[in-house]
């Protein structure tokens, strides 16, 4: 777990598949925004595959919003203000919510959305 809104899965052999486990909660591929189909039996197990090109492994807990930003836009100290990313997790609540810390007018952020479905995701830019 990295606090209580991401798990990373990290892959420590050469194997392309292994087995995760999902604390309680809905959760969310944090590249794909799917949901994870976690079963509902006591392991809360999933299996989970990937090839030597993918991504660490990241999944996002629902009810949650991280704050991202791509290094690829920047180009010095005065852009690190600019081109960010939320990630919102929207849970049965409705709600997704998280603090946005050392961002100028975005040091405390609350987002808040009505979803049709309890499997909602949204990606935000600021």
């Amino acid at each position: 777990m990295l606090g209580r809104e991401l798990m990373i899965a990290p892959f420590l052999t050469n194997s392309t598949k292994r087995e995760v486990y999902f604390p309680s909660s809905k959760w969310y591929n944090f590249h794909t925004l799917a949901p994870i189909n976690i079963p509902k039996r006591a392991s809360r197990k999933v299996s989970i595959e990937r090839k030597l090109t993918d991504k660490i492994p990241m999944f996002i807990k629902e009810e949650s919003l991280v704050l991202t930003q791509d290094i690829s836009l920047i180009s010095g100290s005065r852009d690190l203000d600019n081109h960010y990313l939320i990630t919102c997790a929207i849970g049965d609540s409705g709600e997704a919510i998280g603090r946005i810390l050392g961002v100028k007018s975005y040091n405390e952020h609350t987002i808040k959305k009505k979803c049709e479905n309890a499997d909602c995701i949204l990606q935000l830019k600021v």
